[in-house]
């Protein structure tokens, strides 16, 4: 049996409590809505996996999310699942991609009818040892990304 893998020391400092900003776009050329945050990161899965599990608010209702995250640093490749209660309406999002220096960038999608499905890019940086950094990107059909959503925590 192979080797399970665990989660990189690059990505383990993250496991605690966080508090920070996040910052919501509904379009590009508009100004952000932001609200205060909030993150706890966890083990999952006996150490095989990260749990970013996060609250905010938008137009005075809480909001909630979560990420599970498993990184590979050996392979460079890193996987994703979430699921949050503004963005998801009911559904989970799988998502692959890839992780080095402790930055995990995974492409997910969703459907957009009548039209093709659109991309969502996460990106979750642990390169600083002092912040946590969440972005989202939303990626039209042809390709075009524009940030979504940004929050930066630092440790609670």
């Amino acid at each position: 049996m192979e080797n399970p893998v665990r989660v990189p020391a690059s990505i383990e400092h993250l496991v605690g409590e966080w508090t920070g900003t996040k910052r919501l776009w509904f379009a590009a050329d508009q100004p952000s809505l932001d609200s205060a945050g909030t993150a706890r990161v966890s083990r999952a899965g006996g150490g095989h996996f990260l749990t970013i599990s996060y609250e905010w608010v938008f137009e005075a209702k809480g909001q909630e999310g979560l990420i599970l995250l498993q990184c590979n640093e050996a392979k460079h490749t890193g996987e994703a699942s979430w699921v949050d209660s503004f963005h998801m309406s009911g559904s989970i999002m799988l998502s692959k991609g890839t992780f080095s220096g402790g930055v995990l960038n995974v492409l997910g999608s969703y459907a957009a009818p009548p039209g093709p499905d659109w991309g969502w890019r996460i990106i979750v940086d642990a390169s600083d040892a002092a912040h946590l950094r969440l972005l989202m990107d939303n990626v039209s059909p042809s390709g075009q990304s524009d940030r979504a959503v940004e929050a930066v925590f630092t440790r609670r």
